[in-house]
């Protein structure tokens, strides 16, 4: 388990602590903002931690794969490909979705999403990092279909459905299923970088 999966469920737990809180109030907007930046630090400093450990790898197992014997820009590539890129690609997808949730709810008179949602969506899509995300937009929006559904059968058409409470929840569910499935298919190593 990577160590992105396991900041995502560290994520998930304090979100249902804010949830389950004894006032019923979830985090606030000042907390989950330094929060959320804080966490984006954080994984910065594992994933150049990650390189540092691999660099150290090499140079003790395969001396032949760093300067002088290579150029440092085979060492730069490998890190950059297999550490860096995958939550660099989460990252700009969560910045596109969360430009995309702002321009929805400006368009539309903020009709759909909650102000906490900027903040708890863009970090569930760069938690579950790539190719998870696409699994994630996948089940977000057969989770909002269905929800929807529910919802309008149930209080008719004009009751409308939040997921601002599911963010968070299916990230960790997209994450359990990487890890615990979808990492040992075939299929899932070709979308790996």
């Amino acid at each position: 388990m990577s160590i992105v999966s396991i900041s995502g469920i560290i994520v998930g737990v304090l979100f249902f602590a804010g949830i389950i809180s004894k006032n019923g109030v979830v985090f606030t907007p000042a907390f989950t903002r330094k929060f959320f930046w804080l966490f984006f630090v954080a994984i910065g400093l594992v994933l150049l931690y990650s390189s540092l450990q691999q660099y150290r790898a090499w140079n003790i197992g395969a001396p032949g794969l760093l300067p002088p014997h290579t150029p440092i820009t085979y060492f730069l590539y490998y890190v950059g490909f297999r550490i860096w890129a995958p939550h660099i690609i989460s990252l700009v997808v969560a910045f596109l979705w969360w430009g995309s949730m702002k321009l929805l709810n400006k368009k539309y008179n903020e009709r759909f999403f909650y102000h906490d949602e900027f903040l708890s969506a863009p970090l569930a899509l760069f938690l579950v990092g790539y190719p998870g995300v696409l699994v994630y937009i996948l089940a977000f929006f057969c989770v909002f279909i269905l929800g929807s559904l529910i919802q309008t059968i149930r209080g008719g058409e004009n009751q409308r459905f939040s997921m601002q409470f599911l963010w968070i929840p299916i990230a960790l569910c997209v994450i359990l299923i990487n890890e615990l499935y979808l990492n040992h298919s075939l299929f899932w190593g070709v979308l790996k970088m």
